[in-house]
Protein backbone atom coordinates (compact mmCIF):
# COMPACT_ATOMS: atom_id res chain seq x y z
CA UNK A 1 0.00 0.00 0.00
CA UNK A 2 1.29 3.57 -1.00
CA UNK A 3 2.35 6.31 1.69
CA UNK A 4 -0.57 8.24 0.24
CA UNK A 5 -3.51 5.57 0.51
CA UNK A 6 -1.90 5.15 3.98
CA UNK A 7 -2.34 8.99 5.20
CA UNK A 8 -5.66 8.89 3.52
CA UNK A 9 -6.94 6.06 5.12
CA UNK A 10 -5.63 7.70 8.63
CA UNK A 11 -7.55 10.92 8.40
CA UNK A 12 -10.41 8.65 6.90
CA UNK A 13 -10.48 6.81 10.34
CA UNK A 14 -9.85 9.92 12.52
CA UNK A 15 -12.75 11.90 10.59
CA UNK A 16 -15.30 9.23 11.43
CA UNK A 17 -14.02 8.53 14.59
CA UNK A 18 -14.71 12.03 15.29
CA UNK A 19 -18.47 12.21 13.83
CA UNK A 20 -20.37 10.63 16.83
CA UNK A 21 -23.30 13.34 17.69
CA UNK A 22 -22.71 16.64 15.82
CA UNK A 23 -22.52 19.65 17.59
CA UNK A 24 -25.38 22.52 17.70
CA UNK A 25 -23.06 25.37 17.33
CA UNK A 26 -19.81 24.90 15.21
CA UNK A 27 -17.13 27.31 15.82
CA UNK A 28 -16.67 28.46 12.49
CA UNK A 29 -20.20 30.23 13.44
CA UNK A 30 -17.38 32.94 15.37
CA UNK A 31 -16.29 34.01 12.16
CA UNK A 32 -19.43 35.48 11.00
CA UNK A 33 -19.40 37.81 14.35
CA UNK A 34 -18.14 41.43 13.92
CA UNK A 35 -18.14 42.25 17.65
CA UNK A 36 -17.01 45.68 19.44
CA UNK A 37 -16.72 46.25 22.32
CA UNK A 38 -19.45 48.93 24.82
CA UNK A 39 -17.58 52.11 25.68
CA UNK A 40 -16.84 52.13 28.94
CA UNK A 41 -15.11 54.57 30.99
CA UNK A 42 -11.57 54.48 33.65
CA UNK A 43 -10.87 51.68 35.27
CA UNK A 44 -13.88 49.69 35.02
CA UNK A 45 -14.68 46.39 35.96
CA UNK A 46 -17.46 44.37 35.96
CA UNK A 47 -20.31 42.73 33.51
CA UNK A 48 -22.61 44.45 30.49
CA UNK A 49 -25.20 42.56 30.37
CA UNK A 50 -26.77 41.07 26.70
CA UNK A 51 -29.52 43.48 26.58
CA UNK A 52 -27.06 46.47 26.27
CA UNK A 53 -24.02 45.17 23.28
CA UNK A 54 -25.50 46.38 20.08
CA UNK A 55 -23.19 45.22 17.73
CA UNK A 56 -24.23 40.73 19.12
CA UNK A 57 -25.78 39.36 15.89
CA UNK A 58 -29.51 38.33 16.38
CA UNK A 59 -28.79 34.82 15.26
CA UNK A 60 -26.09 34.52 18.00
CA UNK A 61 -27.96 36.61 20.67
CA UNK A 62 -31.13 34.25 19.96
CA UNK A 63 -28.68 31.07 21.40
CA UNK A 64 -28.18 33.51 24.95
CA UNK A 65 -29.56 31.32 27.75
CA UNK A 66 -29.98 28.04 25.58
CA UNK A 67 -28.13 24.72 25.68
CA UNK A 68 -25.76 24.31 23.16
CA UNK A 69 -22.44 22.03 21.99
CA UNK A 70 -19.53 22.53 20.09
CA UNK A 71 -16.18 21.04 18.76
CA UNK A 72 -12.88 22.64 19.88
CA UNK A 73 -9.96 22.55 21.91
CA UNK A 74 -9.86 23.02 25.37
CA UNK A 75 -7.14 25.59 27.27
CA UNK A 76 -7.51 24.66 31.27
CA UNK A 77 -7.23 27.68 32.80
CA UNK A 78 -7.06 25.66 36.41
CA UNK A 79 -6.26 22.42 37.86
CA UNK A 80 -7.35 20.65 41.18
CA UNK A 81 -6.70 16.99 41.73
CA UNK A 82 -6.17 16.59 37.92
CA UNK A 83 -9.64 17.82 37.15
CA UNK A 84 -10.01 21.89 35.57
CA UNK A 85 -13.75 23.56 36.41
CA UNK A 86 -12.56 26.84 33.87
CA UNK A 87 -11.24 26.52 30.50
CA UNK A 88 -10.93 28.02 27.75
CA UNK A 89 -12.78 26.64 24.54
CA UNK A 90 -11.09 27.59 21.33
CA UNK A 91 -11.67 26.74 17.80
CA UNK A 92 -7.62 25.72 16.92
CA UNK A 93 -5.15 23.72 19.44
CA UNK A 94 -2.71 26.28 20.93
CA UNK A 95 0.36 24.38 20.37
CA UNK A 96 1.15 26.13 17.07
CA UNK A 97 2.93 29.75 17.97
CA UNK A 98 2.79 31.08 14.84
CA UNK A 99 -1.07 32.33 14.89
CA UNK A 100 -2.37 35.18 16.58
CA UNK A 101 -4.63 34.66 20.03
CA UNK A 102 -8.58 34.61 19.08
CA UNK A 103 -11.00 37.63 19.46
CA UNK A 104 -13.31 37.73 22.27
CA UNK A 105 -15.58 36.77 19.93
CA UNK A 106 -14.03 33.59 18.75
CA UNK A 107 -14.07 31.72 21.78
CA UNK A 108 -15.64 30.16 25.14
CA UNK A 109 -14.73 30.53 28.71
CA UNK A 110 -16.41 27.71 30.00
CA UNK A 111 -17.01 27.56 33.86
CA UNK A 112 -17.87 23.52 35.51
CA UNK A 113 -19.97 23.23 38.38
CA UNK A 114 -18.97 20.49 40.42
CA UNK A 115 -15.64 18.21 40.54
CA UNK A 116 -14.88 19.44 37.10
CA UNK A 117 -13.41 17.49 33.20
CA UNK A 118 -10.27 15.83 33.36
CA UNK A 119 -8.28 17.95 30.98
CA UNK A 120 -6.98 16.52 27.24
CA UNK A 121 -4.37 19.22 25.74
CA UNK A 122 -4.22 18.63 22.00
CA UNK A 123 -7.41 16.73 21.61
CA UNK A 124 -10.66 17.85 20.08
CA UNK A 125 -13.26 17.55 22.49
CA UNK A 126 -16.86 18.39 22.64
CA UNK A 127 -18.35 20.56 25.12
CA UNK A 128 -22.38 21.09 25.97
CA UNK A 129 -24.18 23.36 28.37
CA UNK A 130 -25.91 26.65 28.66
CA UNK A 131 -24.23 29.57 26.57
CA UNK A 132 -23.88 33.08 28.49
CA UNK A 133 -23.41 36.15 26.08
CA UNK A 134 -21.99 39.23 28.45
CA UNK A 135 -19.35 41.32 28.43
CA UNK A 136 -16.86 40.87 31.13
CA UNK A 137 -14.77 43.76 32.28
CA UNK A 138 -10.82 43.97 34.73
CA UNK A 139 -9.78 47.20 35.17
CA UNK A 140 -10.65 49.11 31.85
CA UNK A 141 -10.12 45.89 29.52
CA UNK A 142 -12.54 43.61 28.47
CA UNK A 143 -11.74 40.08 29.15
CA UNK A 144 -14.88 38.28 28.09
CA UNK A 145 -17.70 37.94 25.65
CA UNK A 146 -18.98 34.16 25.24
CA UNK A 147 -19.31 31.82 28.39
CA UNK A 148 -20.69 28.41 29.25
CA UNK A 149 -22.00 26.64 32.22
CA UNK A 150 -20.58 23.36 30.93
CA UNK A 151 -22.79 20.47 31.75
CA UNK A 152 -20.70 18.40 29.57
CA UNK A 153 -17.36 17.06 28.06
CA UNK A 154 -16.59 14.37 25.56
CA UNK A 155 -13.02 13.69 24.04
CA UNK A 156 -12.42 12.32 20.50
CA UNK A 157 -9.28 11.16 18.79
Amino acid sequence: MGKGIIIFLGALVTCLSMRGEEPSFRMEQLKMVEYRPTEQAGDFSGEIEIGKIDTIPDWLRSLHGRSISTRGYMYPLDFERGLTREFLFLPFDLTCYFGDFPQLDEFFIVFVEGAGFRPELHMPSTVSGVLEIRESWESGIPVGLLFLKATGVTYTQ
